[in-house]
Parts: C-alpha cells; sequence; structure tokens
C-alpha cells in the first residue's frame, strides 16, 4: 500500500493550517513526519485518517482516489493511529482491549473469552512482548499500553500505522523496544508514519523524511539526505546549541538528603546539590526516580532519612511544608499536578502564594496584573495576554507559566520531573534556558529526566538509580551515554 497526497491545503477560517502539500508515503519504510508545534503534523495525520477532511486537494490510496475520507472508511482500508494520548479502557483487561472492536465468537455467534486470551497470547508474542492478557489495563505501564494499541490495529489487518509523538514519556529503554518493534513492522510491508519533534529519534529510525514548517514541506528525502544540523535549520531557522549550557560559579550546598529509604521502591538515597548547580537523577522504569522527586516534594511519605535545607533538618509531611520551606515541584504532568487548566496565566501564576497579594480574604487584582506581567515578559510566555486560559497555550509556554507559578512564590529548589515532556525542539531550549537563569541566580536544580542526552547536555553531576538504589554518579567530566545507560540497566 501506498499513500499520495497531492496539493492538499487545510483552512480554519482565515488561517492556512496546510498549503499545498505534496507528499507520498510508502509501504515497508519508515516515513517520518518532523516538524515544531504548530507545523501542520497532526493537521497531516488526521487528513490521512479521515478525522478532518482537506479544503483542497486530492488523496489517493493504492492509486485510488478518495475525495469523502472518514474514520470508519480509514479503518476499513487498514489506516490506524497510535495516539499520543492513548485509548484504552483501563478496568478491561488486555485481551478485552485488544480486540474491543472485533471479539472473537464461537459457532454459535457468542463472544468466546477463552479465543480472545489465546489469540491475544499469540499477537503479544509474535510482537515479542510478554504480557499476561488476562491482566487489567489499569495496572499497566505507558510502554505495555501503546503495545496493546499496537496490537488492536493488526488484529484489525492495519495496513497503515500513524505513530503520534510515540516517544513521549518512555525512557530511554522503552524507546528501544518500540523501535524494535516499528521496524518489525514495517519489515511485513506496512506503511509507517512517524510523527515526532525528536530529531535525534526520527534520524535512527527514518527511511524518509518529509518537515513540515508553517503548514508547508520544506523537505522530504530519503533520510540519508539529512544530518541533525540540516534539519534543525530546516525546522527551525538556526538554533545554535541543543543544549545551552551555562557555566556558573557554583555556591554553598543548600539541599541534603540522607539514607532517604521506602521499603521496596528506594534504599538508602543520598546526595547534596549546591546554588547553582543542575544536579540530574537518571533511570529506567522502576527504579524509584518519580518516586523520590514527589518524596523529596512532601507528597510521598518515607521510611526513614532525612532531608536538610541549608543545614537545617526539615520535616516534610505535606507538599505544602515543602512550598513554605522553598522547594518547587513541576510534575511531568503539566496540568494533571501542576496548572490549572480552566484557570488564566495571572491566576495560576499567584496560585502557590496567593495571600501573598490579598487583602483580608480579596486578592489584590491591580498586583497581580503586575505580577503576571512582569514574569509573562521575563520568560518570554506567549500570548501575552495574562487572561489567555492555561488550556489552549502550547506545551512549551505552559511549561513558562509553571516556573512562573514557583518563582512567584520565591522557590529556590526547583524539582524538575521530565520538564520538557512533549515539547519541540525550540520550546526545550527556551526551557533548557531558563534552567540557566535559575542556576545563575543561585537556585538549586534537581532535574529528573528519562532523556538520558538532556541530562548530559544540561546537568553538572547525574546521579543514576537502578531498581531503587543509586548505581552511580558522574561528573561533568565523567558523563558518557553509554555509561549512563549500563550503569541504569545494572551493568
Amino acid at each position: 500500500m501506498a499513500i499520495l497526497l497531492k496539493n492538499i491545503s487545510k483552512k480554519f477560517d482565515d488561517f492556512y493550517a496546510l498549503k499545498d502539500i505534496n507528499v507520498e508515503f510508502f509501504e515497508g519504510q519508515v516515513n517520518v513526519i518532523l516538524g515544531k508545534n504548530g507545523s501542520g503534523k497532526t493537521t497531516l495525520t488526521k487528513i490521512i485518517n479521515g478525522s478532518i477532511a482537506p479544503t483542497n486537494g486530492k488523496i489517493f490510496i493504492d492509486g485510488k482516489e478518495y475525495s469523502n475520507l472518514n474514520p470508519i472508511l480509514s479503518k476499513s482500508l487498514g489506516i490506524f493511529t497510535v495516539h499520543q494520548e492513548l485509548l484504552y479502557f483501563p478496568h478491561l483487561s488486555v485481551a478485552e482491549n485488544i480486540f474491543i472492536d472485533n471479539k472473537p465468537k464461537n459457532m454459535l455467534g457468542f463472544i468466546s473469552h477463552k479465543a480472545m486470551i489465546k489469540q491475544a497470547s499469540e499477537i503479544l508474542s509474535k510482537m515479542g512482548v510478554y504480557i499476561n492478557p488476562e491482566v487489567l489495563c489499569k495496572n499497566l505501564g505507558l510502554s505495555q499500553l501503546q503495545v496493546i494499541e499496537i496490537c488492536r490495529a493488526l488484529v484489525q489487518n492495519a495496513k497503515v500505522l500513524i505513530f503520534d509523538e510515540p516517544t513521549a514519556g518512555l525512557t530511554t529503554y522503552e524507546i528501544e523496544n518500540l523501535f524494535k518493534i516499528i521496524k518489525e513492522l514495517k519489515e511485513k510491508g506496512i506503511v509507517i508514519i512517524f510523527v515526532t519533534n525528536m530529531v535525534e529519534e526520527a534520524l535512527s529510525i527514518a527511511d524518509r523524511v518529509t518537515i513540515l514548517r508553517d503548514g508547508e514541506v520544506v523537505a522530504s528525502d530519503n533520510v540519508t539526505s539529512f544530518n541533525l544540523s540540516k534539519v534543525i535549520s530546516l525546522i527551525f531557522g538556526s538554533i545554535n546549541r541543543t543544549y545551552p549550557k551555562l557555566k556558573v560559579e557554583k555556591g554553598t550546598t543548600i539541599f541534603s538528603v540522607k539514607n532517604l529509604t521506602k521499603r521496596g521502591i528506594i534504599e538508602d538515597i543520598s546526595f547534596d546539590v549546591r546554588e547553582g548547580e543542575v544536579f540530574g537523577i537518571a533511570g529506567l522504569v522502576g527504579s524509584g526516580r518519580s518516586f523520590l522527586a514527589k518524596a523529596l516534594f512532601g507528597a510521598e511519605k518515607v521510611d526513614s532519612g532525612e532531608i536538610y535545607m541549608n543545614g537545617n533538618l526539615l520535616k516534610l509531611s505535606s507538599p505544602a511544608d515543602a512550598i513554605k520551606n522553598g522547594i518547587a515541584f513541576m510534575s511531568e504532568d503539566r496540568i494533571g499536578t501542576g496548572l490549572f487548566k480552566t484557570l488564566n496565566i495571572a491566576d495560576n501564576i499567584i496560585s502557590s502564594n496567593i495571600w501573598n497579594i490579598a487583602n483580608g480574604f480579596l486578592v489584590d487584582s491591580s498586583r497581580q496584573e503586575r505580577i503576571a506581567h512582569l514574569y509573562v515578559k521575563k520568560l518570554g510566555i506567549k500570548p501575552k495576554e495574562i487572561t489567555q486560559k492555561i488550556a489552549f497555550m502550547s506545551g512549551g509556554n505552559q511549561q513558562k507559566v509553571l516556573i512562573a507559578k514557583w518563582l512567584f512564590s520565591r522557590s529556590y529548589v526547583f524539582i524538575l520531573d521530565e520538564p520538557t515532556k512533549g515539547l519541540d525542539l525550540a520550546s526545550k531550549v527556551e526551557v533548557y534556558n531558563i534552567i540557566n537563569e535559575l542556576a545563575r541566580i543561585g537556585c538549586a536544580i534537581i532535574f529528573i529526566s528519562s532523556d538520558f542526552s538532556e541530562l548530559i547536555g544540561m546537568c553538572d553531576r547525574i546521579l543514576v538509580l537502578h531498581r531503587g538504589k543509586t548505581a552511580g554518579e558522574f561528573s561533568k567530566r565523567e558523563m558518557n551515554y553509554d555509561k549512563i545507560l549500563k550503569t541504569a540497566m545494572g551493568l
């Protein structure tokens, strides 16, 4: 199967999301679509899977023109999407989720749970993944749920698989496993359309690369025609450095962790962080890094161990205690645990320290506006209108609002858990520059990420966890991707 798009345009009111797109996707190849947020990647894939109709242009599938492609017709042609926000039923089993649209039946026409479990087990085995088909999906991790969504498409005779930002939130090890699966699907002749803003990942797996900028194709060719600097230039214009690490003179130790332990999760974790230091924590799924981050913020209880701020022992019974002591926590889930999506920029910024600008029980609105405008200007938040609702902002700008929120609360220890998750490269660089600024003014930064290259690029030291224990620590001079990965794997 092959998909050909000729002169495709999509207009929303007076805005063109796509302009005169000409591109072909081939079977047995990984066809990568690259572009920053707002470049038209998502719109293009929605046209392919029939979710939206183009304003102009023609779609050809296996040489046949389709003028009224819709989701039902698209699926009947074998076109499926593995979404970034995975679609699954948490209280159904793995097998039930795989066969949600076409449950196997017995000779009498009744659903056969025995056949469903058997067939689910077989397809999981063929994928090289061993998951109990009877376990409930609510008990599975992100990478396992992703495999289940792929299996659901395969049992419906998928001929085209669209992956929408599939590596967001995955560890390095999980990404390698996903790429192995994608390569196997490619060898079976499936058309793989891989949408991402992760340039290095794209170049490592692509057979063909299409780059969008402002709704137009600026390049489409075999991967051998591209290198990292060329791709970045095509997507964003010139970005001098992917990781613009700033050299900052380190001050005294302001944050110390001694022998932190939670039975079965983390054991005897100790480290110090100095003023102006970016301290990285690396680890694979199950290493305890996310639990550790929450424990440092008082959001998880530990069995033993101590946390010190400027030499003083802290008692962190809740996040409120951490906030009072100048500790900020930025979760990988910006909306779920960091920001209030129904509130605007100004309300979110003051939310962590609202009583500081209140007169009695009323917020001083004029002071709130001045503070919000100050941080919008300082951090380059877009749009500049402080009445803009968070839900309608890009991921990069949501992250900036979250940073503004904690700066306003006078935090000086920042726990950053996956701060660049889901951001395009340009937005990531903006976050890196903000981290540099936090370090420059003397804050201590604890930077947790599943992207080891990111940690190596931005951190002064990296602590590596393996199964809840400290497996190694690397200075800037000692940092090496292979070393950190092997240490995280316990090798």
